[in-house]
């Protein structure tokens, strides 16, 4: 077990987004949160996250209870998460925006910095290096001068996956990953999963692409109104009955 929730509850002046959610996530898996518009998905995410507090329940990852922590905090333990909007550095270079992701990993301090000392020296070579190692895994190499904002929405999507990625997550965390792509955009973004799994990396994902879900999932979660009401492999939860009747519909039946 990578990461648990016990008894998670979020409320937003009265209505209950999260509504007593424990999920469990393990180690190296691909695990997908699917569920009906408002069903609490991203909410969810944002509590893992830090970036809202939790109403009630707590968090424990790798057995340490982290509920309450700060988004950075929440990062420097190894969670980090992407968004259903694509976040960039825009006005820089696809090289400079990973190696800017990779902050958390730097120890030099505002002296160093200023006054350019060996260890920042190294640590730049060292940062720059990793940056291009994460560009040649993404098959991004090509664009690494190119300025963010001119990359297409699919290789933008894919970059900041690649941003994410600098950081050195055990646990990423990917919010409709596949959202506005192509169908050759979207058997991409699939494949990347995939790779990024089999080096070492958990994933969970918020999806609504079923084609996604259903071909890349261990397993799969299930939320309605900010309750979980199943989960299973891909298998079991294309039968479930009560998934199909709330979500699914004649989609998969």
């Amino acid at each position: 077990m990578l990461l648990e929730t016990v008894g998670l509850v979020k409320n937003f002046k009265g209505l209950i987004a999260i509504n007593h959610v424990d999920v469990v996530i393990n180690e190296g898996e691909i695990l997908s949160i699917i569920g009906p518009n408002g069903a609490g998905k991203t909410t969810f995410f944002n509590l893992l996250t830090g970036i809202f507090p939790c109403d009630q329940g707590r968090v424990f990852y790798r057995g340490e209870e982290i509920t309450g922590l700060a988004p950075y905090d929440v990062a420097a333990k190894g969670i980090v998460r992407t968004f259903q909007t694509t976040k960039i550095f825009s006005q820089v270079s696809v090289l400079q925006s990973i190696m800017i992701g990779r902050h958390l990993k730097t120890q030099s301090d505002l002296f160093a910095s200023v006054f350019r000392t060996q260890q920042m020296r190294e640590e730049e070579r060292a940062t720059r290096q990793k940056a291009l190692e994460i560009l040649e895994f993404m098959d991004m190499t090509e664009e690494q001068d190119l300025v963010c904002k001119s990359l297409p929405y699919g290789d933008q999507r894919k970059l900041e996956i690649a941003i994410a990625l600098a950081t050195e997550p055990d646990l990423l965390l990917l919010d409709e990953p596949s959202i506005g792509m192509n169908p050759e955009e979207t058997m991409n973004i699939m494949t990347l999963i995939k790779k990024i799994r089999d080096r070492g990396t958990t994933l969970t994902l918020v999806e609504h692409d079923m084609n996604v879900v259903m071909n890349i999932s261990d397993r799969i979660v299930v939320f309605d109104f900010g309750k979980k009401i199943a989960e299973g492999t891909p298998a079991e939860i294309r039968e479930n009955k009560k998934v199909i009747e709330v979500y699914l519909g004649e989609e998969l039946s």
